[in-house]
């Protein structure tokens, strides 16, 4: 015996749709054809408890009906759109076949589809799921464009770290050139910025190793500049 009932999008599990009209029937019906999809199912009875109900929880995609008394799901989007926390949510209008003139209106205000009434649940799922799914990509493609802002950001700071480490590591091999004139207080010192030219280095390299492998090239090697006594007197021989 095969099962012909919809099977839930694991992709889409766990995200919210708030649903938006002046019939609770319509709302309760909505409400059952969305949740057995695994969506997250929120309603609101009218365009003004929308708007508390959206400003207390974002959801990730309304349904709004287009012709409301009070406050009209045109004003609703109209009024979504002007809050910049708010404007990117998706808006999908529920409309009635009469309705087509204000279909034109819908679109301007920036709603993304609509679905007529009476209400086919085949089309209402394919709908929002399509919708859904381009919210998700337009996140992703939000995140990938920061990250790579970001790592562009931490091999400009690599470059910018790299440079003046270069000049220390040059001074280090300098002085280590001619440590046989420098007293032994002096060495200490230089024996401590070494160990702290060390530290710089392996930041660089782990901010690399996480930006991009090919920057630990730019890296430079630092090595530890032991300049006790016994090795001064080796290499003097």
């Amino acid at each position: 015996m095969t099962n012909d009932a919809p099977q839930a999008d694991p992709d889409l599990g766990g995200l919210t749709v708030l649903v938006v009209d002046d019939t609770p029937e319509s709302l309760d019906l909505i409400d059952a054809i969305l949740s057995e999809e695994g969506l997250e199912v929120r309603t609101a009875l009218g365009g003004v408890a929308a708007m508390a109900s959206v400003r207390e929880r974002r959801p990730d995609l309304i349904l709004l009906d287009l012709m409301m008394p009070g406050m009209s799901g045109i004003e609703v989007c109209e009024a979504l759109k002007r809050e910049p926390e708010l404007a990117r949510i998706p808006v999908v209008f529920l409309t009635a076949m009469r309705e087509s003139e204000q279909e034109l209106e819908a679109f301007r205000v920036g709603a993304v589809d609509y679905v007529t009434k009476p209400v086919k649940p085949e089309i209402l799922i394919a709908r929002v799921k399509t919708q859904l799914r381009l919210e998700l990509l337009r996140r992703e493609s939000e995140r990938s464009a920061r990250l790579a802002g970001l790592l562009a950001a931490v091999v400009s700071l690599g470059h910018e770290i790299n440079n003046p480490l270069q000049g220390i590591t040059g001074a280090l091999d300098v002085l280590r050139a001619r440590s046989s004139g420098i007293d032994d207080d002096v060495l200490a010192e230089l024996e401590v910025v070494a160990e702290q030219a060390r530290r710089i280095r392996d930041v660089v390299r782990r901010m690399a190793h996480l930006a991009e492998p090919e920057f630990e090239e730019y890296a430079p090697g630092v090595s530890m500049v032991d300049l006790d006594s016994s090795q001064l007197d080796e290499r003097e021989e």
